[in-house]
């Protein structure tokens, strides 16, 4: 998987090409960003604190996760041009999406432990 991100002001490109498994598939997405929000539902959707991932041995693993809370922006939808979500086996997205943006934070994660 290669991902590329590319800010100009307040605007934000990103593409995103995975090559394996199977066919490729990518993602190209062009958002401009607004002003900072901090909701009820901003936070519903970007505080976690754990990972779950499959193991080679098809045994799910979670990790703990710590990071500082996201400085998160509203932002809006200038262009999606997507693959991934079908390539995936996941329908095609319906309605009207709900964008953010964040300039990113430090996150640790812990060793997995076998749930």
């Amino acid at each position: 998987m290669a991902m590329l991100a590319i800010e100009n002001g307040n605007f934000v490109t990103t593409n995103v090409t995975r090559k394996w498994p199977k066919t490729s598939a990518s993602s190209t997405i062009v958002i401009e960003t607004d002003e900072p929000t901090d909701g009820d539902l901003e936070r519903f959707l970007t505080a976690r604190w754990g990972l779950i991932a499959k193991s080679k041995r098809n045994k799910f693993l979670w990790g703990q996760v710590d990071h500082p809370p996201w400085q998160l922006h509203n932002a809006q939808l200038l262009h999606l041009d997507d693959s991934l979500v079908t390539a995936a086996g996941l329908p095609e997205p319906e309605g009207t999406p709900h964008v953010m943006y964040s300039e990113g934070v430090p996150v640790r994660i812990g060793w997995p432990k076998k749930i």
